[in-house]
């Protein structure tokens, strides 16, 4: 991980083969982070996807690296699949995982394309939505 620098371009490493991923931000676009992302991919080509969260960052990723990837790899290693998975999500750098798992639930404060992907809406985050859809689900083993 490196430190942040003012000109993201220009700190970029001759072979980049060996970036993961870029998060670029900027201080007037916390509350405008479509007008960043786009700047950002315009900037970038096809090989790269730009996603953004609930944090006032872009992410700048190589296409197909999204959270369901990283799932996939865990639910193989644990021996299970998409299936047996609940996952929660409130932005849109979540909505391959919300489609990939068996149970995918947006909290309340996603926006409407995240809590279009999800098979679930929950409460907000802050008034604890992961708690409230879950405890009816594990009350029957609690």
């Amino acid at each position: 991980m490196r430190p942040p620098v003012n000109d993201v371009v220009g700190a970029l490493p001759d072979d980049l083969s060996s970036v993961r991923r870029l998060i670029p931000f900027h201080d007037n676009y916390d509350h405008r982070l479509d007008e960043l992302a786009a700047m950002v991919a315009s900037l970038i080509d096809d090989r790269c996807q730009v996603q953004f969260g609930g944090l006032p960052i872009v992410d700048v990723s190589p296409r197909g690296d999204n959270k369901a990837v990283a799932l996939e790899v865990l639910v193989d290693h644990l021996g299970i699949s998409a299936a047996d998975v609940v996952a929660f999500g409130d932005g849109g750098n979540d909505i391959e995982m919300l489609q990939w798992a068996g149970t995918g639930v947006a909290m309340g404060n996603a926006g409407s394309h995240v809590q279009d992907a999800a098979d679930h809406v929950t409460a907000t985050v802050e008034a604890g939505g992961v708690a409230a859809f879950l405890e009816p689900v594990l009350a029957p083993y609690l």
